[in-house]
């Protein structure tokens, strides 16, 4: 199956600004909102090697910053049970979304240079 990483930044970027809207909606959380907007952004220039490497790096970063904050939020005695799987959600919905969209990109990166190296004459 051949993956697109153009919609694959679409949809996790989506996905992050949907999950950033519901957080801002609970909590006042902002972060997600413009993360997820500059993903769905730059979707359809994932074309150009620069950003799409990019792009792989701000969605690791995002997603390992995400999983921290997480844990963190878990491991605070001031938060009650229902901010704690609040967070446990919100957060999980971030991190498998990075991380996986992250995973789905170096498919994609591994494919084109199959097909770069498979169209080379030996």
């Amino acid at each position: 199956m051949k993956i697109k990483s153009t919609w694959v930044c679409f949809f996790s970027g989506l996905l992050i600004f949907l999950d950033g809207l519901y957080s801002y909606a609970v909590a006042g959380a902002f972060v997600p909102i413009p993360v997820g907007l500059l993903l769905m952004a730059v979707a359809f220039g994932m074309k150009n090697k620069h950003l799409a490497h990019f792009v792989v790096l701000f969605t690791l970063l995002f997603g390992i910053a995400s999983l921290f904050t997480g844990v963190r939020a878990q491991l605070n005695p001031t938060f009650t049970e229902a901010e704690k799987l609040r967070k446990l959600f919100t957060y999980g919905i971030l991190v498998v979304t990075c991380l996986g969209a992250t995973g789905l990109y170096v498919l994609d990166f591994i494919q084109k240079r199959k097909e770069r190296l498979a169209a080379v004459p030996n």
